[in-house]
């Protein structure tokens, strides 16, 4: 390959890049001033109100029940089923990729 040809590619990749790079920087632009608004309707909850207002125990179950009727089912302790089955599946995993990786 000639030298000029060379140089003429390189300097075509380099500003191929330059380019590309410009044009992300323009595009992934980030700012806040069109997502700004009026934020009345953003309330927070205290703990107390929450538990007070929002939850409804059920058979021993606790219940996050939302004003639109949307009711989700609260973890309330570590020991619950749902954090110890989490935690059998991780290390389940683990010994299966472990034991694939010794193969």
């Amino acid at each position: 390959m000639e030298p000029v040809a060379f140089i003429r590619r390189t300097a075509l990749g380099a500003l191929g890049t330059a380019l590309g790079t410009a044009l992300l920087v323009v595009c992934a632009h980030g700012s806040e001033l069109p997502a700004s608004g009026d934020a009345s309707g953003f309330i927070i909850h205290g703990p107390q109100e929450t538990l007070r207002d929002f939850c409804l125990e059920d058979q021993g179950v606790l219940w996050l029940v939302l004003p639109g009727g949307a009711r989700y089912e609260l973890v309330t302790s570590t020991a619950d089923a749902a954090i110890a089955g989490t935690k059998t599946v991780l290390a389940n995993s683990v010994m299966v990729a472990s034991a694939s990786a010794l193969r």
